[in-house]
C-alpha cells in the first residue's frame, strides 16, 4: 500500500503595520484647494499577511468585503446630511448618500474602495465631503474613519493551491480607512476700509 499524503497551503495575517489610507477634502473638486489627482491613494496590502504555498504550489486573491449590503456606515454626507451606507459594488466597496438603504442603493457616491484581487493593492478615492463630528478653529484636517461597527470593510486574502486546497485570513480595513477635513477660512482683505 502507497499512499501521497497532501500538503496543503496556509495563510495568516502577519505581526506587520498595517497600511492606512487617507484621503484629505481640501482636495476635492468644492474643496480649499481642488485637485483631482489627490482625491485618491493607494497602499499596498499584500505586505499585512503571511503565507505559504505548500508542495503544490498557491495563488493569493484578495477580496473586499463588508458587514451586510446597504449598511450603515454611520458617516454623514456633508451637502444632504444623509447617512452613508455601503454596498459591494463590481467587487468594489461603495459608500452612497441616502434617508436609508433602499434610496442609497442609487444615492450619490460618496467614496469608493477598490482592490486589485491579484496584487492586494487597495484603493481609496473620495467623491464627497462627510462630517468628521469635531468642530475646529481653522483647518486642523481631523479624520474620522470607517471603525464605527468591527469589521465594517474587510480585506480578505485566500491562498488556493493547484489542487483546490485553501485557506483565508481576513483584516479590518475600515480602521485603516480615513477621511480628512478640510475646514474654512476667513481673512480681512487687503483693501481700504
Amino acid at each position: 500500500q502507497i499512499s501521497f499524503l497532501d500538503d496543503g497551503p496556509s495563510i495568516s495575517v502577519a505581526d506587520v503595520t498595517i497600511p492606512a489610507l487617507s484621503v484629505d477634502e481640501s482636495y476635492l473638486a468644492n474643496g480649499s484647494t481642488p485637485d483631482a489627482s489627490l482625491t485618491h491613494t493607494s497602499a499596498d496590502f499584500s505586505t499585512v499577511f503571511s503565507s505559504v504555498q505548500g508542495a503544490d504550489g498557491a495563488t493569493i486573491g484578495y477580496a473586499l468585503g463588508i458587514a451586510s449590503s446597504g449598511v450603515d456606515s454611520h458617516l454623514v454626507d456633508s451637502a444632504t446630511g444623509h447617512d452613508v451606507f455601503l454596498f459591494i459594488e463590481n467587487n468594489n466597496v461603495v459608500g452612497r448618500e441616502g434617508t436609508n438603504s433602499t434610496t442609497a442603493a442609487s444615492g450619490n457616491i460618496v467614496f469608493n474602495v477598490s482592490v486589485d484581487a491579484s496584487s492586494g493593492s487597495v484603493t481609496l478615492t473620495q467623491d464627497r465631503a462627510v462630517h468628521q463630528g469635531t468642530a475646529s478653529n481653522g483647518d486642523t484636517s481631523e479624520g474620522i474613519s470607517l471603525n464605527s461597527v468591527a469589521n465594517l470593510v474587510t480585506l480578505t486574502a485566500t491562498i488556493t493551491d493547484a489542487d483546490g486546497d485553501h485557506q483565508a485570513a481576513t483584516i479590518d480595513l475600515g480602521t485603516q480607512i480615513s477621511f480628512l477635513d478640510d475646514g474654512p477660512s476667513i481673512s480681512v482683505a487687503d483693501v481700504t476700509i
